[in-house]
């Protein structure tokens, strides 16, 4: 078998061209409509931080004035039999408790969470949330929101979740359900604003 001798300039030359040609790709798809689910380890847990990534066809503020109303996920998000805000600490920071069902012959999942809303119209939405109390080992996440390159009316979503119910399911199949549940959730939201 010959062996071609590839200088490191031309390495690095080759290792630019792909990335050139794969972010078209990546951005194109993102505006067909795809998700982009990954995964990243969190060192000193045993389950990773799950982020998803799409586009939905619609302003900012309409897909904000979902994510930020917790009294109405029992309308607007996917597998939420109760929520409710529980209290206001200032302008920004907000608890809610929102139960999720699950299929049987698994218990439905609680949660009393805070979250941090910040809001920075025409540029950037976030709810980021933590655990307070609940049927969860750990619970935190986010939603992001801003502009899809520069279009008022298409917003770039990233969704991020680091999660562990106090369950019996086997690590592995709770993190595969998980990452395999976010391309819908992007769907479902897509379905009130779009």
């Amino acid at each position: 078998m010959k062996r071609h001798n590839v200088t490191p300039p031309t390495q690095i030359l080759i290792a630019l061209l792909t990335i050139l040609i794969a972010i078209p790709a990546l951005a194109g798809g993102l505006a067909d409509g795809e998700v982009i689910v990954t995964e990243k380890e969190v060192d000193g847990y045993d389950l990773p931080r799950v982020t998803a990534k799409g586009v939905i066809n619609a302003p900012m503020e309409k897909v904000w004035n979902i994510l930020k109303d917790c009294n109405n996920y029992t309308k607007t998000m996917q597998r939420v039999k109760a929520a409710k805000e529980i209290k206001r600490f200032g302008s920004g920071k907000i608890r809610c408790q929102v139960t999720l069902e699950l299929p049987w012959p698994l218990d439905n999942l609680t949660a009393v969470t805070d979250s941090i809303h910040t809001e920075q119209p025409g540029k950037m939405y976030k709810r980021a949330w933590s655990l307070v109390s609940g049927d969860y080992e750990y619970n935190t996440g986010s939603w992001t929101l801003t502009p899809y390159k520069g279009d008022a009316n298409k917003t770039l979503a990233v969704y991020s979740i680091h999660v562990k119910p106090k369950t019996s399911v086997p690590d592995a199949i709770k993190a595969r359900a998980q990452k395999s549940a976010l391309p819908d959730l992007f769907d479902h939201i897509r379905s009130q604003v779009e």
